[in-house]
């Protein structure tokens, strides 16, 4: 768990993460989430171009993008995580709004129960990224 380096002592706390880093092999961002990094982000940019920013932080992170769906402001892409080499999917879809846009992502292991915060901090990076360049 440490070579993802997740927020492990953020509320809701110690033992409630690690039981779910290590018994749930997906994340989500979605609205009043438990987890306070994973609250659903929401941003003033307009989806088109949000979609855009999106595909190119995906390629600095050096993912591979499986496909995009411009009209429905989705995509889908790839990680290979740096141990084992296990292959995670990453989804994103992008939800306008009077405000702005909602960005729904989910990250999921291919393989095993447990992904030890892995796609947590995919979602993390993704997000970290992508505010660099917005």
């Amino acid at each position: 768990m440490t070579l993802n380096n997740p927020p492990l002592s953020d509320p809701p706390g110690f033992f409630v993460r690690l039981r779910t880093y290590l018994t749930t092999n997906s994340a989500e961002t979605k609205p009043n989430h438990p987890f306070p990094e994973l609250e659903l982000p929401r941003v003033a940019i307009a989806p088109g171009l949000l979609l855009t920013r999106i595909e190119l932080t995906v390629d600095i992170l050096d993912w591979e993008i499986v496909e995009v769906d411009a009209r429905n402001f989705e995509l889908h892409a790839v990680v290979e995580t740096s141990l084992f080499r296990f292959k995670d999917d990453v989804f994103v879809k992008l939800n306008p709004t009077p405000a702005g846009t909602e960005m729904h992502i989910r990250a999921s292991s291919r393989v095993g129960r447990g992904d030890f915060g892995a796609n947590t901090r995919h979602i993390l990076d993704l997000l970290t990224m992508l505010r660099r360049q917005v």
